[in-house]
C-alpha cells in the first residue's frame, strides 16, 4: 500500500482535531479589544480541514507559487521579502501603521491585512498544515490619504478596500500553484529554503498529502470550469456574495448558470452597520422574526439584545466570504457579537483637507431637504455630523432608483429556503424583493466609486447623471476632493483616466459599464433642481460626515 493512501485513509479513520485557529490572535496581547482583534486577525472557523476543501489554502505553497510566478515573468529571484508588494498590485495593503488600532500594536508576520494563517491539523496524528483565508480585513481595510488626495500607505480598519481584485488573485494564485505543482521536488526545496522553520514531519505533510491532494483538486477545477471558482467575484472594490452562498450551499449548483450571476455589490464602509434592519445593499438578510424596512436611531437602538439578533448575520457572512461550513460558522456567533461591539464604537476616519464651513452649513441645509429621507438625519452638534438621529433602512424599489437590477433580482426564493435549511435557519431569514437600501453616508469622501455596484466615479457624478463616464480607471487611484472621488482626466468618448502624474499603486483596471451587473444608471431624482453651486455646498457637507 503507498504511503498517500495510507495516509488517506489514516485520515478519514482517525477523523481528530478538525479545526485549527489564527496564529495572530493566539499572540494577541489581552488587553486589546477582542472585537476589533477578531476583526482584524480572526478566521471566523475558516481554518478548519473542511475549510481545505472550500476557500482555505495550504499558506507555503500558495506564497512561493506566487513567488515562482513572479519569477518566471521577470527572469531573477526573488524573495520571501518580495510578497507584499506582489499583493498590493491585487490591492492587497501591507499598511505601515493602521491608524485607528487601540491597544498594543500587534507584530504580524503576515505580507497583508486580513491574510490569516495558521494551523490546520490534518487528521492524522501530528500532521497539519499551516492554512491561509482572507479574514474580515482584507476587504474592510481601506487606504487613507493625505490633503492633496494622495495615498498615504496609512490603513483604516472598516473603510472598504476599493482597490481590492478578488479576481485577478484567484486567478493568478490557480495559475501559480497548477505550474509550481508540476515540479514538487522544486516547490518543496524552495519552500524549505523561505520557511527555514519548516521541519521534516512538515515537509512529509506536504509531500504526502497536502501536495497530491491539492493538484487533484485543482486538475478537477481545471476540467469543469478553468478557474477556483465558476462566477466572477467582480469589478475592483466589490463582492459577489450571492453567487458565492449558492455556490456553497445550493444543492442545484449543477444547474446554475454561472455566466449570468453578475450580482456585484460594492464593499461598504462598516459606520453605523448596527443601524440596519437589516444586512446588505438589498436588505436580503434579516435576522429571524425581523423586519427589512424599520427606521432606527443611534441614540437608543443599539441595544444588546438588538445585536444580538445581528449577530448570526455576521457569522453567516463567513459562509459565502470565507467559505466556512454553515454548522461550523454558527459556532462563530459569539465572536461575531463581540465584532458587533467593536462597530458600534467604530467612526471613520475625518477628511483630511481643509473644510469651507459657510459652504458646509449651506449644504447641511440641502441635504437635510433633498437626501435626508433617504440617507438618514444627522446631528448638527459638534465638528462632525453623526448619524443618531435617524436612519430610515428604506428600501427603495428599482422602479424608483433606477439602478443596476442584476443584483436584487439574483436573490432568489430558493437561495432563502436554502438558509432556512441550514444550521442559521433558526437565527435568520433572507428575503428577496426588487429593491435597494440607500447607504449609510458616513466617510463617503474615501469610499468611492459610489452606487450599489461602485459603477459611478466621484459623488459629483452621482448629483450629474447624465455627465457619469462609461468606462474609468480603479485601482491604487488617489482621490479628488472637489469632486469627491476618484481624481480623473477625460480622454473622449465617455472614457476617463488616470492623471498623467499618477501612479497607481496597485493595479489599475478599468471598470466597463456596459457589462452585466456594472451599469451606472439610476440616483437621478435627487439631483433635479440642483445647480452646480448647490452640487458643491452638499459635496463640503459630505466632508464633514
Amino acid at each position: 500500500m503507498s504511503r498517500p493512501l495510507l495516509s488517506t485513509i489514516l485520515l478519514a479513520l482517525l477523523g481528530c482535531r478538525a479545526e485549527g485557529h489564527s496564529d495572530m490572535l493566539a499572540r494577541m496581547d489581552p488587553t486589546v479589544d477582542p472585537g476589533l482583534a477578531a476583526f482584524a486577525y480572526g478566521d471566523l472557523g475558516a481554518l478548519s480541514r473542511a475549510g481545505l476543501d472550500r476557500l482555505t489554502s495550504p499558506w507555503k505553497l500558495v506564497a512561493i507559487g506566487l513567488l515562482q510566478r513572479s519569477e518566471r515573468e521577470r527572469g531573477h529571484r526573488l524573495s520571501l521579502d518580495s510578497l507584499p508588494a506582489l499583493l498590493r498590485q491585487y490591492g492587497f495593503l501591507d499598511p505601515k501603521r493602521i491608524r485607528n488600532w487601540v491597544g498594543p500594536a500587534p507584530e504580524s508576520s503576515s505580507p497583508a491585512i486580513g491574510f490569516v494563517t495558521g494551523r490546520v491539523p490534518l487528521g492524522v496524528p501530528g500532521a497539519s498544515v499551516e492554512g491561509l483565508v482572507l479574514g474580515c480585513a482584507a476587504c474592510h481595510t481601506g487606504m487613507l490619504y493625505d490633503g492633496s488626495g494622495r495615498p498615504t500607505g496609512e490603513a483604516w480598519l472598516g473603510l472598504p478596500n476599493t482597490s481590492l481584485q478578488l479576481d485577478a488573485f484567484g486567478d493568478d494564485v490557480f495559475a501559480a500553484l497548477r505550474e509550481s505543482l508540476r515540479d514538487p521536488d522544486a516547490l518543496l526545496a524552495r519552500v524549505r529554503t523561505e520557511f527555514p522553520e519548516t521541519g521534516v514531519r512538515e515537509g512529509w505533510t506536504l509531500r504526502h498529502l497536502v501536495i497530491p491532494r491539492t493538484r487533484k483538486r485543482l486538475d478537477a477545477f481545471a476540467a469543469r470550469r478553468g478557474a477556483l471558482l465558476p462566477f466572477r467575484s467582480g469589478p475592483p472594490g466589490t463582492t459577489n456574495g450571492l453567487a458565492a452562498l449558492k455556490y456553497f450551499l445550493r444543492p442545484d449548483q449543477d444547474r446554475i448558470d454561472w455566466s449570468q450571476e453578475h450580482g456585484y455589490a460594492a464593499i461598504p464602509d462598516l459606520s453605523s452597520r448596527h443601524l440596519r434592519s437589516a444586512m446588505f445593499v438589498d436588505a436580503v438578510y434579516v435576522p429571524r422574526g425581523g423586519t427589512r424596512g424599520v427606521a432606527r436611531s443611534g441614540a437608543g437602538d443599539a441595544n444588546a439584545p438588538y445585536l444580538d439578533s445581528l449577530a448570526p448575520i455576521v457569522a453567516f457572512i463567513a459562509v459565502p466570504a470565507m467559505g466556512v461550513p454553515a454548522d461550523r460558522a454558527v459556532r462563530e456567533i459569539p465572536t461575531a457579537r463581540a465584532m458587533l461591539s467593536w462597530m458600534t464604537t467604530y467612526r471613520t476616519p475625518p477628511f483630511p483637507g481643509p473644510i469651507d464651513d459657510a459652504l458646509a452649513a449651506e449644504g447641511a441645509a440641502l441635504f437635510t431637504q433633498n437626501c435626508s429621507t433617504c440617507h438618514g438625519v444627522y446631528a448638527s452638534s459638534g465638528p462632525r455630523p453623526r448619524l443618531i438621529e435617524r436612519y430610515p433602512n428604506r428600501l427603495i424599489s428599482l422602479e424608483r432608483i433606477g439602478s443596476d437590477s442584476m443584483r436584487a433580482s439574483l436573490a432568489d426564493s430558493l437561495t432563502g429556503a436554502v438558509i432556512r435549511r441550514s444550521a442559521f435557519g433558526p437565527y435568520l431569514e433572507a428575503a428577496s424583493g426588487m429593491s435597494y437600501v440607500p447607504p449609510i453616508l458616513n466617510g463617503i469622501w474615501a469610499t468611492a466609486p459610489y452606487l450599489h455596484d461602485a459603477s459611478v466615479p466621484t459623488v459629483w457624478d452621482m448629483l450629474t447623471p447624465d455627465g457619469r463616464p462609461s468606462r474609468f480607471p480603479v485601482g491604487g487611484h488617489r482621490l479628488d476632493f472637489a469632486k469627491l472621488g476618484i481624481a480623473l482626466e477625460p480622454d473622449g468618448d465617455g472614457v476617463r483616466r488616470n492623471p498623467a502624474d499618477h501612479v497607481p499603486w496597485a493595479r489599475s483596471v478599468l471598470y466597463d459599464t456596459r457589462e452585466p451587473g456594472q451599469a451606472n444608471s439610476g440616483h437621478r431624482f435627487p439631483s433635479q433642481g440642483l445647480t452646480d453651486a448647490d452640487k458643491r455646498r452638499i459635496i463640503e457637507y459630505l466632508k464633514t460626515l
